[in-house]
């Protein structure tokens, strides 16, 4: 309303009721935070770690177990953090980040699609070659053409 009629200091009024609004954000933020759980916030520390390690090793073969030690937890806690916090299998993350990877990979090297395949941790292309075209909807070769056009 006031920057609709525009009355005198117009501007000022309307900082000062966006600080108060950005004030009652925070102290609602601030509120929300002390309600988190212990539980909460150990599983977020654990999927960050598991994360990571998947961030970092990606293009090697890895399976539950290891994504399990790079936490120090269990297979079975290692999915229940994954099933709560994203809602998927640590396995599926990681077959989906490799050919997320690998369409980028695809658009910026003139790599062949085969190393491409390797350094993204899959070892059979025929596997990669069916993977992708189930999560992208065209197989390597086509993305790549497209892609390039």
């Amino acid at each position: 309303d006031l920057c609709a009629q525009e009355p005198a200091h117009f501007d000022i009024k309307v900082r000062y009721t966006l600080s108060t609004a950005i004030a009652l954000i925070v102290e609602h933020m601030v509120s929300i935070k002390t309600d988190i759980s212990p539980k909460y916030l150990r599983d977020n520390e654990r999927i960050k770690t598991m994360l990571q390690f998947i961030l970092d090793n990606y293009g090697e073969e890895i399976d539950t177990a290891a994504i399990a030690r790079s936490a120090s937890v269990s297979e079975s806690e290692c999915l229940r953090c994954f099933r709560a916090t994203i809602g998927t299998t640590p396995i599926r993350y990681l077959r989906e980040y490799r050919i997320e990877q690998a369409a980028y990979r695809l658009t910026g090297s003139q790599a062949s699609i085969s190393d491409i395949a390797a350094s993204c941790g899959f070892q059979d292309v025929s596997y990669f070659t069916k993977t992708f075209r189930e999560l992208k909807g065209v197989t390597p070769k086509a993305y790549q053409q497209e892609e390039r056009r």
